[in-house]
């Protein structure tokens, strides 16, 4: 899986960075799915691609979903890596739906599902209350973060979209949700590579993660419904990391993470976010690596806003940075901009890093 890797030591380059692992691999004996067997495609997409290899002459053919998932081109090759379109319909309904295409060649068959996320509600009676919902982080013109969410209030895609010089590229990730689990999906436009996870949930919040590269994240939660712990094995069991959370009225106070020593120490105010869709402290803080509690997957938020996070880089040396946050707010009473202080040494932001958010 693709992970952002968001530290306080870099966190105005964080939202600038993100660094993508080699696609996993599904097989079928002779065929071979880069990627995995698992599309997932937005509302308002229309086509996607699947790539493939096969030690012999193969078919490509529409399973199910015929409807709506309307070609597959080309349908038949020869034996070599392969790449195929798939063209479909939008979806103008907010259910989600899902369709099939069977690869075979020779006596292997391998089926790919494709997912396609239901409409984002755009007003009236579905929409979640007592907040409002962010479009967009505005960092520069050359940076910047989109959102869709659905009626419930949840994040389906996010969108940064980057230039640097004559390059544009975005970094996509998209979750596709179902009863107790959820489908994410991460790629780079440019990139034809896909890193497809698998995500057990209970009651809104993550348990597990399954990456391709046969990592596992796994979470713990307090008897109030904030996150304990957070950590990752390997393929063999081996642990990677290990974060702990402490939480005082309501808020996180503290993050330690075990193996490298590095310990957050975070304070706050009285004001509150106004937001329901994203967690804006979790794009301050640092969204840990492969952790997704910026999109609220992750139990309950913190109460207020931080206003500064002490972060100590590990045990031994015990050096030390203070970053401070301060808010403005819009007429709908949520966040309308962030500037983080501290951050020193990014070419782009200076010393003071300012985020707009959009709605």
């Amino acid at each position: 899986m693709k992970k952002y890797v968001f530290t306080l030591m870099c966190a105005a380059a964080a939202l600038l960075a993100a660094c993508d692992q080699p696609a996993g691999e599904e097989t079928g004996s002779g065929i071979i799915v880069t990627g995995g067997t698992t599309l997932a495609v937005a509302a308002d997409q229309t086509t996607t691609t699947l790539a493939f290899s096969a030690e012999a002459a193969w078919t490509a053919a529409i399973e199910s979903g015929a409807e709506w998932l309307l070609e597959v081109t080309p349908a038949s090759g020869e034996a070599g890596d392969q790449t195929l379109t798939l063209n479909f319909t939008a979806n103008e309904t907010e259910a989600v739906r899902t369709a099939t295409v069977r690869l075979a060649s020779g006596e292997d068959a391998v089926t790919v599902t494709v997912t396609q996320q239901g409409k984002e509600n755009e007003g009236g009676e579905d929409q979640p209350t007592g907040g409002a919902m962010v479009k967009e982080l505005f960092l520069s013109e050359s940076n910047r973060m989109l959102f869709t969410t659905d009626a419930q209030g949840r994040v389906t895609r996010c969108e940064q979209r980057i230039s640097r010089g004559e390059e544009y590229f975005s970094y996509f990730d998209e979750f596709v949700y179902g009863e107790n689990q959820m489908v994410w999906t991460s790629y780079r436009s440019d990139n034809g590579d896909k890193t497809v996870s698998t995500c057990a949930m209970e009651d809104g919040r993550l348990m597990t993660i399954d990456e391709q590269d046969g990592d596992r994240c796994y979470y713990t939660y307090n008897a109030d419904g904030t996150m304990a712990s957070f950590g990752t094995v390997d393929a063999n069991n081996q642990p990677v990391e290990n974060y702990a959370f402490a939480w005082t009225d309501g808020n996180l106070t503290s993050i330690y993470e075990a193996y490298t020593g590095f310990e957050w120490t975070i304070e706050y105010g009285e004001e509150t976010s106004g937001i329901v869709n994203i967690d804006p402290e979790f794009f301050l803080l640092g969204d840990l690596d492969g952790e997704l509690s910026r999109f609220l997957l992750t139990g309950k938020a913190s109460r207020t806003l931080p206003t500064s996070c002490t972060v100590k880089f590990s045990d031994e040396e015990g050096d030390t940075l203070t970053y401070s946050y301060d808010y403005e707010f819009g007429s709908n009473q949520a966040i309308s901009k962030i500037r983080l202080s501290a951050a020193v040494g990014y070419d782009e932001f200076g010393d003071q890093m300012v985020i707009e958010l959009k709605y």
